[in-house]
């Protein structure tokens, strides 16, 4: 597959790039170090157009299309996964969102304070102790009260979570009804009564990302703050999961040049009885095949977001793109930790910190195995049980 930019998506790579190594490169260990949130960094974001890249003018974004997103994510993650993975959280889990699926007044309402105008940052909330992959595990309830819903229970791993101040929420709203039509989804303000941000998560990598608990305690949504309808809830969650999937894959190849990048400089600076380690053969080849995968999924993920472009459906392009792009990531960072030895497995270079941050990417916007699944069906494969209308036919030809 031969894949060649225009001409303004690599003007846009070559001002993502600078901008990366003179706003985000200098402070990324040290955020790391002192697990700190990048505000300053996110301050930028908002004064040069990033938050609400991909939305329409009309509604006060840049206009940009999917692959330059991509090219965001790639050039961001590249010095830092974790900001990159910030500002997606922020663009594909809230402003898509609400610009799919919200009112003329929530739009109104709400996308100014997301932008430029308000600099209030989104997040997103449906993981639970009993709901991860598995949404049928969502026990938070919002139950209609009149002109409210009364919600109540306790989510996890919050998107955003210590700092974003508008989220989208999932919670159920028909407790009768077993699977996606019992639940909605909300516009929540943090600051209504009810709302507690509970403990930051201490976590292996992505370590200046803020992911919370937040605790609903008989807190009053607006039913103006519905997004959809009710039973809409999987359809606003899920919704955005293609452009998802192709971000996280951005960041993915961004992350696994990265970590190549820094590595070379090793290779090419350091001897061995001697010798460069560069010269070795064996290097060479590790090099070459690690820039051939990373190349793999620079071509996947490419194609799926021009795709996306283009307003072609691309779910299993996008699964394929987000589950080999972590994957090589993944991969990546474990046969370049081996490169630099013993220096690998300290601070004294960035390579393990881009090992911890890799890891995230192959679970969040659905883990790696819900992505097989994705592609198992996109190839054609009859991966779900039968109806019963259908068991006697499927059995005829089994």
């Amino acid at each position: 597959m031969y894949y060649k930019l225009s001409k303004t998506h690599q003007l846009l790579r070559q001002m993502l790039r600078q901008f990366a190594q003179n706003e985000i490169r200098p402070i990324a260990a040290e955020l790391d170090r002192e697990e700190h949130y990048p505000y300053e960094t996110l301050k930028k974001f908002f004064e040069n157009g990033f938050m609400g890249f991909h939305l329409a003018p009309e509604l006060g974004g840049s206009g940009g299309d999917h692959l330059g997103y991509v090219l965001t994510m790639e050039e961001f993650a590249k010095v830092d996964t974790p900001t990159a993975g910030i500002l997606s959280g922020h663009n594909e889990a809230t402003i898509a969102a609400i610009a799919k699926w919200g009112t003329k007044k929530q739009k109104e309402t709400y996308l100014p304070q997301l932008l430029r105008e308000g600099r209030k940052l989104g997040g997103f909330s449906m993981t639970e102790p009993t709901a991860g992959s598995d949404s049928n595990g969502v026990r938070t309830t919002a139950i209609r009260q009149g002109n409210y819903y009364l919600v109540n229970g306790t989510k996890c791993f919050a998107t955003n979570g210590g700092t974003a101040e508008i989220f989208i929420l999932v919670a159920v709203t028909d407790p009768a009804i077993y699977g996606s039509k019992g639940k909605s989804a909300f516009i929540l303000d943090v600051h209504t009564p009810g709302v507690t941000i509970g403990k930051k998560e201490k976590m292996m990598g992505f370590r200046e990302a803020s992911i919370c608990e937040i605790i609903l305690n008989n807190v009053k949504i607006p039913i103006d703050n519905i997004l959809g309808q009710e039973g809409d809830g999987l359809k606003v969650a899920l919704g955005g999961l293609e452009g998802g999937r192709v971000d996280v894959a951005g960041e993915a190849i961004g992350n696994a040049q990265g970590m190549l990048d820094e590595v070379k400089k090793f290779i090419n600076s350091t001897t061995w009885n001697g010798k460069l380690l560069a010269r070795y053969q064996n290097v060479q080849f590790k090099f070459a095949e690690m820039q051939t995968q990373v190349d793999c999924a620079r071509l996947l993920t490419y194609n799926a977001a021009s795709m996306m472009d283009e307003g072609l459906p691309c779910n299993l392009e996008a699964s394929q793109a987000k589950y080999f792009a972590t994957k090589t990531a993944n991969d990546i960072a474990s046969a370049c930790i081996d490169l630099l030895g013993q220096f690998g497995y300290t601070d004294r270079y960035i390579g393990e910190k881009f090992m911890r941050d890799a890891k995230l990417l192959e679970i969040y916007e659905g883990t790696n195995e819900v992505q097989k699944i994705v592609i198992s069906r996109g190839m054609g494969l009859k991966t779900r049980k039968p109806r019963k209308s259908e068991e006697k036919k499927e059995s005829v030809h089994a």
